[in-house]
């Protein structure tokens, strides 16, 4: 599906995961490791802030946060805190808890671990659900679905609970249960987006060589 637009019609709702345990960084919060100055978290809400009408942090330690929300808030950008509804079964829970939790009826989730997420792509990915009246919207690049940073619909919430019911954490299973659009590359490239926006850094290694990237812009 190719709308060629790159502004939603309709509120949109925007979700950060951070429920992981993050074992491939030691331990270490993805959310507040830092690039350009500021944390992942941070330049995650600043982006979302521009499309979304209310903005979700999933996670079971609040206080983890604290000080990033609060510096947040006093740049006038507020975060709703919001604990998973049963704790430990992956970005499809969070997507559950997520879903009931939201304000709107388009969501946009992504994935703690993503520094580079675009506000652009995400209103492109809720125009075409409003164009299609798809359940999601996905990114498709080199072939691969993305189903973090994918904007869903309230309606997809009874089939995420079935699969977690099941015991099925899979996002890609909740997708095939469903009508979906997936957004490649023509659609990216015709905007001017950046490709990079599904990054997701998972260990040491990927985190310093996005730094060396970084510094080099």
């Amino acid at each position: 599906m190719q709308t060629g637009q790159a502004n939603a019609a309709a509120p949109l709702t925007g979700a950060i995961l951070a429920g992981g345990q993050n074992r491939r960084m030691g331990g270490r919060s993805k959310a507040l490791l830092a690039v350009e100055g500021e944390t992942f978290l941070q330049r995650q809400v600043k982006e979302m802030a521009g499309v979304c009408s209310d903005i979700l942090l999933l996670t079971q330690n609040a206080s983890l946060y604290a000080e990033e929300l609060a510096a947040l808030r006093e740049e006038g950008i507020a975060v709703r805190v919001v604990p998973d509804l049963v704790p430990a079964r992956g970005p499809l829970g969070g997507l559950q808890s997520a879903l009931h939790a939201s304000s709107s009826d388009l969501l946009w989730v992504v994935g703690c671990d993503m520094p580079l997420v675009s506000s652009q792509a995400a209103a492109e990915l809720a125009a075409v659900c409003l164009h299609t009246d798809a359940a999601a919207a996905v990114p498709c690049i080199a072939g691969r679905i993305h189903p973090l940073h994918g904007v869903y619909r309230k309606k997809i919430l009874p089939l995420a609970e079935r699969m977690l019911e099941a015991g099925d954490y899979r996002m890609m299973g909740v997708l095939h249960l469903t009508s979906w659009e997936p957004v490649d590359e023509v659609v990216w490239n015709r905007l001017g987006i950046r490709t990079d926006f599904v990054r997701n850094i998972n260990t040491p290694d990927e985190y310093q060589e996005l730094l060396r990237e970084r510094s080099s812009i």
